[in-house]
């Protein structure tokens, strides 16, 4: 079970870093930038330049997709019992929102 999770979490980790850049992408496509925007246009100069902005975002998109991901193997286990599917789905689901309410405060001056 435990190999079960791991593995769902570390491969909704990535596919939650892809889905930020195609995401990115798609958005600098649409507003017609002329140039690749990889994350918000003001979270660089908060956060000390942009090569950390790029991190501290795909970090937060990998960590959405991993809770995401976790919460999604143990909804689907018939194993276990209702109620404990549905609590462990909430705390994976807590954890998802955490990393983006720290930096949301970090960031208020």
């Amino acid at each position: 079970m435990r190999k079960q999770l791991l593995k769902s979490g570390c491969i909704s980790f990535f596919i939650g870093i892809a889905l930020n850049e195609v995401i990115a992408v798609i958005t600098s496509y649409r507003l017609r930038l002329g140039y690749f925007m990889p994350c918000l246009a003001s979270l660089p100069e908060q956060v000390g330049g942009e090569m950390n902005a790029v991190v501290l975002q795909m970090l937060i998109c990998g960590t959405l997709g991993l809770a995401i991901g976790v919460a999604w193997r143990i909804g689907t286990q018939r194993q276990w019992k209702r109620s404990k599917r549905l609590l462990s789905a909430f705390g994976s689901f807590i954890l998802s929102i955490l990393p983006t309410a720290l930096v949301t405060v970090c960031m208020w001056k």
